[in-house]
Parts: C-alpha cells; structure tokens; sequence
C-alpha cells in the first residue's frame, strides 16, 4: 500500500515538475522578466545553501540515533546473536530496524530536496503569470 502510494507521488511530481518546466512564463516587459530571473536564481542559490547546511546537520544526527536504535533494539532481546524458538536475533532486529530507520530519513531528505527545486524554479514563473492574469497566480 505505501508502495503504491509513494510511486504515485513520484509519478505526480515527474508530471507536475515537467509542466512546470515547460510552461511559459508568458508576455511580460524585458525588465520584470530579467528581475525574476535574477531573483530566483537568488532565492534558488539560498535555498540550495539552506539545504545543504539542514542535510549536514541532519547526518550527524541519522548517524547518532541510527546506533540508538539499533543498541536499543538489539538489547531488547540481550544482543543475542541466535534464533531462539523462532524469534530473529537480537542483533538482526536491531541492524534492520535501523536500516529502516536510515532508509526513511533519506526518502525524507530526498522528498525536501526535490520539493525544494520545484518550489523555487515554480515561483518565478508564478509571480510573471500572476502579473499577466491575476486569476492564474491563485
């Protein structure tokens, strides 16, 4: 189920992101349309640095409480390294949950990184749209 969910949200983002790619910003003066460029590759650099300094941040701190989890996991069942009456070893329990764990914060930092782009490329293109159509900008 949450398979199908996030490939729909893969394929939704591909097809919005390209449109959005695609459009045309429309008829505007040379001067609004220079400005928006600049301002958004402004915004697109900051953005960018933001991401960059969240992400470092947040390595040290999936490396940190990945070895939480799994000391918490694995001690659960006293670090045991063998099936016991068809229980999987502590150790296991503990590596896969933190795997998990690991795996999950990277789809996150993922889904933040492209949600990032999309957001800044789409908001130029929105403020010149909105100039020329009021009704199109909301």
């Amino acid at each position: 189920m949450y398979q199908a969910v996030g490939s729909y949200c893969v394929v939704f983002r591909c097809y919005f992101g390209k449109r959005i790619d695609l459009k045309e910003t429309g008829e505007s003066p040379g001067d609004v349309a220079q400005k928006a460029a600049e301002i958004q590759e402004a915004i697109a650099v900051g953005s960018e640095a933001f991401l960059q300094a969240e992400f470092r941040i947040m390595a040290y701190f999936m490396a940190g409480f990945s070895v939480v989890v799994f000391v918490l996991v694995a001690s659960a069942d006293g670090f045991s390294s063998e099936w016991e009456g068809g229980r999987a070893p502590g150790m296991a329990n503990g590596f896969f949950s933190a795997v998990a764990f690991l795996t999950g914060a990277l789809t996150s930092i993922v889904s933040a990184y492209l949600g990032m782009k999309i957001a800044t490329f789409a908001n130029a293109r929105t403020t010149l749209e909105a100039r020329r159509v009021r009704d199109l900008g909301l």
